[in-house]
């Protein structure tokens, strides 16, 4: 073969070669653009969401357990908990993963569950990790504990709604947010990230709110917390929720 003719071929093949790496960056041009378990926990160890998001949106097979499982926490992390809560249905269902990545959503279930206000639910996954201790380390345990007390205590709770008739404009004063309780003025803390609304103590016990009782987990049934009655004495319980009408 002539010299000439034979750069030539060097360049035709260069050049579909150039094509083909451009389409699957960084891959051989016969392999799809896989999403690897190692790519996937690497991004969720470093809680990099946004990137695990980009990468949903390019990966070759998005039924894939490491696709499904970063579905998951990418729905959670951008506020859509029903639709994570499905996939992680469904991954678990049919995956057979090992025990410590269906912890792993067992727990994004559980941060779903409160911020979907399904208590009952919530309460149900928390029992069910902590009925396995052996695959648990005693911080994760602790930790579970402290979120099943919440769901326990509020298990009978209906949901909240929220209605949004449109916008609204709070004021601050001195970084609150001055609220009437009835017949009380008050000054709270707004926080537009928390899942729930707590008091302490003290505050429970002003004469303007009016609290009921609420059972707890037995662990809890012999501490001698303060609720309000509803003549605005101080009596002791296991809990109080309140049930004052709270105006911004």
């Amino acid at each position: 073969m002539r010299p000439g003719l034979f750069a030539l071929l060097l360049l035709a093949c260069a050049a579909g070669y150039a094509r083909t790496t451009a389409r699957h960056p960084g891959s051989p041009a016969s392999a799809p653009n896989e999403f690897t378990w190692e790519e996937v926990l690497r991004l969720r160890g470093a809680r990099d969401y946004f990137t695990l998001r980009d990468r949903l949106a390019t990966a070759h097979d998005p039924s894939s357990p490491p696709a499904l499982f970063a579905r998951a926490l990418v729905q959670h992390a951008f506020n859509a908990p029903a639709a994570s809560n499905a996939t992680i249905e469904a991954l678990v269902a049919g995956a057979g993963l090992p025990d410590s990545l269906v912890t792993d959503l067992r727990r994004v279930q559980m941060a779903n569950d409160l911020q979907l206000s399904e208590y009952a639910a919530g309460l149900t996954a928390a029992d069910a990790l902590l009925a396995r201790p052996g695959i648990l380390d005693s911080a994760t345990v602790r930790d579970i504990r402290n979120t099943q007390r919440v769901f326990r205590a509020l298990a009978a709770t209906a949901p909240q709604k929220v209605e949004i008739r449109g916008s609204t404009s709070l004021r601050l004063e001195h970084g609150r947010v001055p609220v009437q309780v009835n017949d009380s003025s008050r000054y709270y803390a707004f926080d537009t990230g928390a899942n729930l609304s707590t008091l302490m103590r003290s505050e429970s016990c002003r004469p303007a709110l009016n609290s009921a009782p609420r059972p707890t987990d037995e662990s809890q049934r012999t501490s001698r917390l303060r609720t309000a009655s509803r003549s605005g004495r101080c009596t002791t319980s296991t809990s109080c929720s309140s049930s004052s009408t709270i105006v911004f």
